[in-house]
């Protein structure tokens, strides 16, 4: 007597998975890009960084005063590149999945096996994908506000050298 096979159901699909040379090829790439992105900041931007710090007061760009861009670039600039790059990432799958009404959208590979979930929780998860980037934007938004407060407040005289005067 044969047995039965299980009844197909959509709660019991699941998403493609990445093959092991795919799964190789994967962590190969994003750890060349981190290493190429740590490397960017420890050469170069934080050493640039510590030296704008040290004559900001000093200094003018673009007409605007050193400190100021210096506190707009910390508490503005920073959580808008992040959501900027968050948004990249997370909000184009954000999206894909409100499109096609699943989770993860149609296509899409995952590492685990993972099973398709569509109808509100679908939805849940493809909005929870746009968080990062509102709270990034949140944060922006505050610390444009603390920006502003700290750029104005008065500060002490600086003896600037003849090279860093605005």
């Amino acid at each position: 007597m044969a047995t039965p096979e299980p009844q197909s159901s959509a709660s019991s699909e699941f998403a493609p998975l990445y093959s092991k040379a795919e799964r190789i090829r994967l962590v190969l790439i994003w750890g060349a890009i981190w290493l190429l992105a740590v490397a960017f900041l420890k050469l170069w931007f934080f050493p640039a960084f510590k030296q704008y710090v040290e004559v900001a007061p000093c200094t003018t760009v673009f007409g605007f005063d050193g400190v100021a861009v210096l506190f707009f670039g910390v508490f503005v600039g920073i959580p808008v590149i992040s959501a900027m790059l968050v948004g990249g990432i997370f909000g184009v799958t954000g999206y894909k999945v409100l499109r096609d009404g699943q989770f993860p959208p149609i296509g899409e590979k995952v590492l685990r096996p993972t099973r398709i979930r569509k109808g509100w929780q679908s939805r849940l998860l493809g909005y929870l994908h746009f968080l990062p980037v509102v709270l990034f934007l949140t944060l922006a938004v505050w610390g444009g506000f603390q920006a502003e407060h700290f750029s104005n407040l008065p500060r002490t005289a600086q003896s600037c050298p003849a090279s860093h005067e605005g």
